[in-house]
């Protein structure tokens, strides 16, 4: 919320009414310094912001245009001039070029125009809408009907409101959660100001509209209290004066304060200190910077705001460019539900060409350059067609890399509808070669610059997998997909839509032993001093590379990643002292993988024994050797004693 254009704009109303209005502020006695004054800060505030400029300039071309009326020729062109000027000196004195602000503008322009459709999300609360509506009419037309003020200040004043209120709007209901507080304030903000400008009989019924409205608001995101209220003053002023007192008197301890701050975000990111440049994706800046490492960032430095095609470009080029990092430290972390390709999508080619990974770690991929200027790879389209909405589209069968650029347009209503408040999403459902079907959100603007389609990359070691020189992601190549409204309408974006494939040429690097795969075993690796038995085993086997296993059984190929729970007794709250994962061939003959332990409190609760030690268990190992048909099972050891269990057995095909 940006307050200050409208209080510039309320003073101007009150300068400019006639002097026999009644509740006119007498003018200051040096106007042209005032004036200069109170427009200056309409030139800093979209350097604080760059969101915040369309509200600014609207304001300075209504102040001018209202001056102009009341024929002040001198304050008309200190409206414009002043925060013209006081953007260019605070530009300067940050260190810019004024050549460089231009494309600052260009820039933010795009990030403003992209917002409604990126950053777009449902909060569940669409009641508190209309109430927000209510309370804004109720204000716009208390003052359209204030016949006692020139019609021309009447308006002047309305379209004030009106900006304030809209931008407001957009501002808390475009990314319907927490952000929709800033709606509710600027309703409370507008009845007080509204109050103190006006002074109208109606006054009691719009600020009661207007404090039923935040009220509404803020139930569901904050639930303020008198005691939260007071404690949220005491707060900020607090830390305000805790601050000025610590510069003033124990310089010292700031420093203090401010090196174990620095400490705790380094140990909460574990991010080691890298030679050379480097960068962070997708977020996550913090970690890096408090590690001591040197910093190249890219333009768009979150990838999830990277949500155009010229910012995306932007984020492209600084890769292709001298400036490129050294090192990155890569997580994917999409936003929304969104496709996680399509955060810096176009970017990834370059990543997985250029770079290599040197360690994976906390989720984290480290990459390093592998020649001094980056390089675009090579990519053949190998289809281009039309397809509609809600259509099932299916891809080239290929085991190669597929990198899409999907081209669909708003319709006028849904051009205009983002305009107003934000259109309705796009989702993207994608079915993969081992059967899954998976729904995300697709972002148009994102989508029209390209991302890598197939295979599916949902977290940051599949990610990582795109570099091995084995095709370790073979069940997550993409079949087919189908694109669609989230309204299952075509009134707010057109029927058709382009879809544009090309394969993709990355690395073929031997990762493996950065991937520390669970080894494949072809007997017990460990001493048991009895003979197996067959037994009913107490667990599950919950996932199997990303399904829940089938008792008709499953097809796998290249990767198998497993995981669920076993115990001895639940119960009793004991646990195997080794868990492993059997594939057993047709011949009987049996391949052994051993698996790590992992955290599973829901067991721990279920049973009632929090002090059970680690229960659940994982593997992710490399298949690609084998082929055929296999039981896949579970096997324990407990005491030298192995078991095998029974009851737990899923037939495989491995291709």
């Amino acid at each position: 919320m940006c307050l200050y254009p409208l209080l510039a704009a309320l003073s101007v109303f009150q300068l400019t009414l006639p002097n026999s209005y009644e509740n006119k502020i007498a003018a200051p006695a040096h106007l042209l310094p005032w004036a200069i004054l109170l427009f200056s800060p309409l030139g800093l505030l979209p350097l604080i912001k760059g969101s915040f400029l369309p509200i600014c300039v609207a304001v300075e071309i209504l102040c001018a245009f209202m001056f102009l009326y009341k024929k002040d020729k001198k304050l008309a062109a200190i409206s414009i001039l002043s925060p013209s000027l006081s953007l260019a000196f605070f530009w300067l004195i940050s260190g810019q070029s004024l050549y460089g602000l231009p494309d600052y503008f260009l820039n933010i322009s795009h990030v403003i125009s992209g917002y409604s459709e990126a950053m777009s999300s449902t909060g569940g609360f669409y009641s508190q809408i209309p109430y927000y509506i209510i309370a804004v009419s109720s204000i716009l037309l208390v003052i359209g009907k204030s016949k006692d003020i020139p019609y021309i200040s009447r308006a002047f004043l309305l379209l004030s409101f009106s900006l304030f209120l809209f931008i407001s709007f957009k501002h808390g209901f475009v990314r319907h959660d927490a952000h929709a507080t800033i709606a509710g304030s600027a309703i409370i903000i507008s009845a007080i100001l509204f109050a103190v400008t006006l002074r109208h009989k109606y006054l009691f019924i719009v600020f009661f509209l207007s404090v039923l409205s935040w009220a509404y608001i803020d139930k569901d995101f904050i639930g303020s209290s008198t005691k939260s209220f007071f404690e949220n003053i005491k707060g900020t002023y607090m830390s305000a004066y805790d601050g000025i007192k610590a510069r003033l008197f124990n310089k010292e301890r700031l420093y203090e304060n401010f090196n174990e701050r620095l400490l705790e975000i380094s140990q909460e990111g574990a991010i080691p200190r890298l030679n050379g440049t480097t960068d962070i994706y997708s977020y996550n800046q913090s970690y890096l910077l408090a590690a001591g490492n040197l910093w190249s960032p890219r333009p768009v430095i979150q990838s999830h705001g990277a949500y155009t095609p010229k910012l995306a470009r932007l984020n492209e080029l600084h890769l292709l460019s001298e400036r490129a990092p050294n090192n990155i430290v890569f997580k994917v972390e999409p936003i929304d539900g969104r496709l996680a390709s399509l955060e810096d999508g176009l970017s990834w080619p370059i990543l997985i060409y250029n770079y290599i990974p040197f360690k994976l770690e906390k989720d984290f991929v480290y990459l390093r350059k592998k020649i001094s200027r980056n390089v675009r790879p090579a990519r053949t389209e190998i289809l281009n067609q039309e397809h509609r909405l809600e259509e099932t589209s299916r891809l080239p069968n290929t085991e190669l890399p597929l990198f899409a650029e999907i081209d669909i347009h708003p319709t006028l209503l849904g051009r205009l509808l983002s305009f107003l408040y934000k259109p309705s999403a796009l989702e993207i459902s994608v079915k993969l070669n081992n059967g899954i079907k998976k729904n995300f959100r697709l972002v148009a603007s994102m989508a029209k610059t390209g991302f890598l389609l197939s295979p599916l990359v949902e977290n940051t070691t599949e990610f990582a997998y795109l570099f091995s020189n084995r095709n370790l992601l073979l069940d997550k190549n993409v079949q087919s997909v189908r694109v669609r409204s989230s309204d299952h309408t075509t009134l707010l974006w057109n029927s058709r839509y382009r879809l544009k494939l090309s394969r993709l040429e990355l690395a073929h690097l031997d990762i493996h032993k950065l991937l520390k795969f669970n080894t494949i075993h072809p007997a017990i690796p460990a001493q048991t001093a009895q003979p197996a038995s067959s037994v009913n085993c107490d667990g599950v086997i919950d996932w199997i590379n990303g399904i829940s296993p089938s008792p008709k059984g499953m097809r796998i190929s290249s990767l198998l990643n497993v995981n669920g729970w076993l115990s001895i007794s639940s119960k009793e709250g004991i646990v195997p002292e080794h868990i492993f994962v059997t594939l057993t061939d047709t011949f009987g003959k049996t391949l052994y993988i051993e698996t790590r332990r992992t955290p599973r409190n829901d067991v721990k609760n279920h049973f009632n024994q929090p002090n059970m030690p680690d229960v659940g268990y994982e593997m992710v190992a490399d298949i690609s050797q084998l082929k055929g048909e296999y039981v896949l099972g579970l096997s324990r050891i407990y005491k030298n004693q192995i078991e095998h269990c029974q009851n737990l057995n899923v037939p495989a095909y491995i291709k």
